[in-house]
């Protein structure tokens, strides 16, 4: 046992804590007279600082930087640029300040941060802030975060946390703790004594840079914390950044100002992991080594701490792999090893993925005057951009000046003057768009398409809106009385019937010649995103994981996987009438390939002009649309949540006989088309009076367009890609 040992049993055996001093005079030896060799730190026990000052300058260690001399007072740190990623609005007194690099974040801050309850600032050195930015977001708490990038080394990293948490307290005139990113807090760090200067202690050192601990520190931007910056300052502009200089500086100042510290205790600052321990911390290369049965309570809560995942390259290509595996054993009719390789696929791709939805602020709401412009954004185009043009015209002829686009690029409303804008959901990833919108002064109307090809029942369009975006929202626009009495059960804003003009559009609809077949595997096939990328999608459109959710994939996978087996046999079956393979606007055209002739993707609604028959997946909104039209329909299988599974006969075998014999359903019941109505005194009830200059709306827009989405926005007639098909309607 070494002297340091000795001291720290006869502590114990004292009723002391062997690792903690008591208060400010409980420092070095008390029950043992240490002897060392080097003469450097025998005169630091000696307390004869100015003799150990002289043997230290000689050393090229932390021992070269222990120093009581003079040191500069800084009028500002001249040091690298700042940029404040997320602003936090209101810093109040005790803000937990985190201080690393972007590596350091991933492995231990991000559950650092997961367990703090209270309020919170994240300062990244040398990171790209996306990760922090969605732990963040997926924490759903106000927590700031701010980011250099000095490509400097740890030493950096380790020292300079303190002159930036100086800044940040001088700035927002707080109180702050700052953490060791490598700590979990047991209990609220508010809870930790309010102090101008407040840390752990250290007895039985030999060393000065080891008597004040920087796991945990307390403070406000006063003298000590200013000197403390400076002196990190100081050997900074020297390039002396040496490992432990914080910790030097800590006890240099000390001694030098004689400051009187809140000495903080074992439940403070706990590295014993005591049940009411407040912030629980970790030191030394194996923390988190499985042979260390000293720390397993502290792994344990830190494994159960969720935060978002990163991931890494081997698992996007385990996942990728998985996936290929899929496919093949559906190519190859392999249903049962299909339907479990997807599952798989499926609890792999929801891990790490958030239980909450992105924290959005409630919007500003105040009276809002709008000019007399109508927004018309399109996701799909092949489903919406038809019915767009319609109300377009119609909106024109009243005096309306319209803009219809992608809605991509066309979201960012602050960019817009005011006007109504008529959005097709309702979702939680739609919370923001509608947040933004009442912020920048427009009117919001919601015309769910989503919801209309739907069943009407409350179970399903429960989960699919978003309470919200229901309430947001200044006007909701019903298809039939149905719809409107459950958008009633559920929010207070104004619901008008209104129908849907795709309802109007499909009547007009020519019968044709060609057999249509249309395909529906978007969540097994989906394109110009992985699989776990359309999870992540779903996951935020519903509102973050739960079993629920989890339930709903899960279905639609089962769902997809039956289905492309019904949508097989019918391309087989039906291959001497020649049919034309529709595919779903989210799906891999390639997958189909060699399995017959394959649409180019023209728009649905003319596309049915073609049509003698189209046989479709029970529940594809493509059975409803063929209904409307008049086409004649048929149906494979059962299940699924539109409409379309409530018409006609559920066909599984003899297909190309129901196919030749097919004969119209009976449209069902949608209101006529009364939405120009509603705009126009929806206008008139917010007039605003301003020249609205079309070229301002749209001509600083810069957008390139991933595959991805040219799949679900083709180019449009004018022959432009993807992004603005801004009008004046009466030029075109």
């Amino acid at each position: 046992m070494n002297i340091v040992e000795q001291e720290w049993t006869a502590r114990e055996q004292n009723g002391l804590p062997p690792h903690h001093s008591i208060d400010i005079n409980d420092v070095g030896f008390r029950f043992t007279k240490p002897q060392v060799k080097d003469p450097g730190f025998q005169s630091f026990l000696d307390n004869d600082f100015e003799k150990m000052e002289e043997y230290f300058e000689k050393e090229t260690d932390v021992r070269s930087v222990v120093t009581l001399k003079d040191i500069p007072s800084y009028l500002n740190y001249d040091l690298f640029e700042v940029q404040t990623i997320i602003l936090n609005p209101q810093v109040v007194n005790q803000t937990a300040f985190l201080c690393c690099d972007g590596k350091y974040f991933e492995l231990f801050g991000a559950k650092l941060l997961a367990s703090i309850e209270g309020p919170a600032h994240v300062h990244l050195m040398d990171a790209d802030p996306s990760y922090a930015k969605k732990v963040i977001k997926e924490l759903d708490r106000v927590v700031g975060l701010t980011v250099e990038q000095p490509q400097a080394d740890p030493a950096y990293y380790h020292s300079v946390r303190f002159i930036r948490w100086y800044q940040f307290m001088k700035y927002n005139n707080c109180s702050s703790v700052l953490l060791d990113v490598d700590a979990i807090a047991n209990r609220c760090h508010t809870v930790l004594p309010q102090s101008d200067v407040g840390l752990r202690l250290r007895p039985g050192r030999l060393e000065p840079w080891n008597v004040c601990n920087a796991s945990v520190c307390i403070g406000t931007a006063n003298p000590y914390w200013k000197a403390v910056a400076d002196y990190i300052y100081y050997y900074w502009q020297k390039n002396k950044l040496i490992w432990q200089i914080d910790q030097a500086a800590l006890w240099a100042v000390w001694q030098k100002q004689k400051t009187k510290i809140n000495v903080l205790g074992p439940k403070h600052v706990d590295y014993d992991y005591q049940d009411d321990g407040i912030i629980w911390c970790n030191s030394g290369s194996n923390k988190f080594k499985e042979e260390d049965k000293t720390r397993s309570k502290f792994r344990d809560k830190f494994d159960k701490l969720q935060v978002a995942t990163t991931d890494t390259q081997e698992n996007i290509d385990q996942l990728e792999a998985l996936h290929k595996a899929g496919k093949i054993a559906l190519k190859e009719l392999r249903m049962d090893e299909a339907k479990r390789l997807y599952m798989r696929l499926l609890r792999r791709s929801m891990e790490g993925l958030p239980s909450k939805p992105e924290y959005v602020p409630d919007p500003i709401v105040e009276t809002r005057k709008v000019e007399k412009i109508l927004y018309l954004p399109v996701e799909v185009a092949a489903r919406e951009l038809a019915s767009r043009e319609w109300l377009a015209q119609e909106m024109q002829h009243r005096g309306f000046k319209v803009v219809v686009g992608a809605r991509w690029p066309m979201q960012t409303w602050s960019d817009l003057p005011p006007g109504i804008i008529l959005w097709k959901s309702a979702n939680t990833q739609d919370v923001g768009v509608y947040q933004e919108a009442v912020n920048a002064g427009h009117l919001i109307v919601l015309m769910d398409e989503e919801l209309f090809p739907m069943q009407p029942r409350m179970d399903l369009y429960k989960p699919s809106v978003d309470q919200r975006c229901l309430d947001y929202a200044d006007l909701i626009c019903a298809h039939n009385d149905e719809q409107k009495k459950l958008f009633e059960k559920l929010t207070e804003t104004p619901v008008a019937v209104t129908g849907n003009p795709r309802s109007l559009l499909y009547s007009k609809a020519v019968r044709g010649n060609r057999i249509i077949i249309c395909t529906m595997a978007g969540t097994l096939n989906n394109y110009g995103r992985s699989f776990k990328e359309m999870v992540q999608g779903t996951v935020r459109l519903l509102g973050g994981v739960s079993p629920e959710v989890f339930d709903f994939l899960a279905y639609q996978i089962d769902h997809e996987i039956n289905g492309y087996e019904w949508t097989r046999k019918a391309i087989q079956e039906c291959a001497k009438l020649k049919p034309l393979i529709r595919c779903h606007p989210s799906e891999d055209i390639s997958f189909w390939d060699g399995l017959g002739e394959i649409d180019d993707r023209t728009p649905f609604n003319e596309r049915l002009a073609d049509a003698k028959a189209i046989v479709y997946v029970s529940g594809c909104g493509t059975g409803l649309d063929a209904t409307l039209s008049g086409v004649p329909s048929v149906r494979l299988g059962t299940g699924g949540h539109g409409l379309s599974a409530l018409l006609g006969t559920a066909v599984t075998d003899k297909i190309k006989k129901h196919v030749v014999e097919a004969t119209a359903n009976k449209k069902p019941e949608f209101s006529l088309v009364t939405l120009p109505d509603v705009l126009d005194k929806l206008q008139q009830d917010h007039h605003f009076d301003c020249p609205f200059d079309i070229e301002k709306a749209y001509e600083h827009k810069t957008w390139t367009p991933t595959e991805f989405h040219t799949n679900k926005f083709p180019v449009d007639p004018k022959g432009h890609s993807i992004g603005w098909r801004t009008s004046l309607w009466n030029q075109l």
